[in-house]
């Protein structure tokens, strides 16, 4: 932005600076150059200006995507911890915890989860399993107690993990 600013000044110190005398026949002609020497400078810093301005429109979509994201992954977590607290019993809290699961990842609509514990079986709704599955196991004091498994029903872009975000692991 700095040079920005510097090459407009020079711009109009050119534009400016040189006296133009009346009656003179080639004032005119002496006006047109120094005014397409300042329009081909500013001209080049619009054109500059545009390219960073698409630019800094694409990071700033990267970085929207990545907040939703995240606001996703956290009212997951934070709807699996309300249910904690209203639970009746462990057999209820694991089958609204599967539920609350899909809405939680990257593509929603095509994700179903399942988890495995203590040899019971919940699952999310119209829950089918695919190639693409992400993992992770139930430790209670260093016991496996069962298993988390999140499934895409579609094969998605590579990511991370496969069709997964690092994020979605955590």
């Amino acid at each position: 932005m700095k040079f920005t600013v510097q090459v407009m000044l020079v711009c109009f110190l050119i534009l400016f600076s040189t006296p133009v005398f009346a009656g003179n026949e080639h004032s005119n002609q002496w006006f047109i150059v120094r005014f397409a020497m300042v329009l081909i400078p500013l001209s080049l810093i619009v054109v500059f200006l545009v390219i960073r301005s698409a630019r800094l429109q694409k990071e700033l979509l990267v970085f929207t995507k990545g907040l939703q994201e995240r606001n996703k992954e956290q009212q997951c977590i934070f709807n699996i911890a309300e249910t904690n607290l209203t639970a009746k019993s462990i057999d209820d809290l694991l089958q609204k915890v599967v539920c609350h699961l899909p809405p939680g990842w990257q593509y929603p609509e095509i994700t179903r989860a399942r988890v495995v514990f203590d040899d019971k079986i919940y699952c999310s709704d119209n829950y089918s399993e695919s190639p693409w599955c992400q993992q992770a196991m139930i430790k209670i004091n260093d016991e496996i107690r069962g298993q988390i498994e999140i499934f895409y029903l579609e094969k998605m872009p590579f990511m991370d993990e496969g069709s997964f975000l690092k994020s979605e692991r955590n």
